[in-house]
């Protein structure tokens, strides 16, 4: 994580930590009784232009680039729209992800993209689908509707699908085709 991103996650981090603050505990002008100010549901915060990274023992897993991010605190849970994901391996990226719509379970650390997903790894595969999970536990990537993955010159068309985040060990399962040179 960059000098400045540092400094734009602690500021936001800041201003969260003082608007909460201000608001269970403002004070009132003076001479005034002080109220205190009971937030029973925490609105949904919504943010343009947002990075969102996974950084374990200051290695970066994974980052998440999105036009639109609403964080839901009460469902632990951020949508992003029109998002475009990174995957890193030992300071590498290995794959790369695009889709319409996403969600970020905060709690499991699950990240799921829809719309027309696509993934390219750094060998030149690429993988399409309607749906892609990832599975922060299993550290796999599985997907499902109109899986199309090509390797080369070979395209194999499926209903779902599963591999590790370097498109290497991938199971394409459900009508499954494979078309080897041409389209």
């Amino acid at each position: 994580m960059g000098k400045w991103q540092k400094y734009g996650f602690l500021l936001v981090s800041l201003l969260l930590v003082a608007a909460a603050l201000y608001f269970a505990f403002g004070t009132a002008p003076s001479g005034q009784e002080k109220k205190r100010i009971v937030v029973e549901k925490l609105p949904e915060m919504e943010f343009s232009g947002t990075k969102l990274s996974e950084v374990v023992d200051e290695k970066v897993n994974w980052e998440l680039n999105s036009q639109t991010l609403i964080m839901d605190k009460e469902k632990n849970m951020v949508t992003f729209q029109k998002s475009q994901g990174f995957f890193y391996q030992e300071g590498k990226k290995v794959l790369t992800l695009q889709g319409e719509k996403g969600y970020l379970d905060l709690g499991s650390k699950d990240i799921q993209l829809e719309g027309h997903v696509q993934a390219f790894s750094l060998q030149g595969e690429q993988l399409q689908a309607e749906k892609i999970q990832w599975s922060a536990q299993k550290k796999m990537i599985q997907g499902e509707g109109k899986v199309v993955f090509i390797k080369g010159n070979t395209k194999v068309l499926g209903d779902r699908f599963q591999t590790d985040i370097n498109l290497e060990n991938i199971q394409v399962s459900g009508h499954v085709r494979v078309i080897i040179g041409g389209n």
